[in-house]
């Protein structure tokens, strides 16, 4: 009898780490997903439509590598550092996604990155999630 009592309190503790496992991961979905929402918020409808009908356009025979323009929706300076969030459209899932990139401040200032700026960008192709991930400016 001991040995089934402490298989059920194993599997309810395995239970309970899963659960909790779960809850954090849907907290953190939720709190990206509210991120989006407030960027996409502050853009103008006319630069989301401008955004939507830029191609990704192929740059190699595996097509892995394509480039793409991508909107500058958020500029953020801490010191020597800038955060630059970029906004791309999916449009076989119909949706934006945003993904960041560093760079020095004086780079930003230098080249006149604004936010609603469009800025060409490599992207790698990822097959499994059918999403373009940002590489790097160009």
């Amino acid at each position: 009898m001991s040995n089934i009592m402490d298989n059920i309190l194993g599997y309810a503790i395995a239970a309970v780490v899963i659960a909790v496992f779960v809850v954090i991961c849907f907290i953190i979905a939720k709190k990206d997903r509210n991120s989006l929402d407030d960027i996409l918020k502050k853009i103008p409808e006319e630069n989301k439509e401008l955004l939507k009908a830029q191609p990704y356009q192929q740059q190699d025979s595996k097509g892995v590598k394509f480039n793409t323009l991508g909107l500058v929706a958020d500029i953020k300076e801490n010191g020597d550092k800038a955060v630059i969030t970029l906004l791309f459209y999916n449009e076989p899932r119909d949706e934006f996604y945003s993904q960041t990139t560093k760079l020095k401040t004086t780079d930003v200032h230098e080249k006149g990155y604004k936010p609603l700026d469009m800025l060409p960008c490599e992207m790698k192709y990822d097959a499994e999630y059918h999403v373009h991930n940002f590489k790097k400016l160009i």
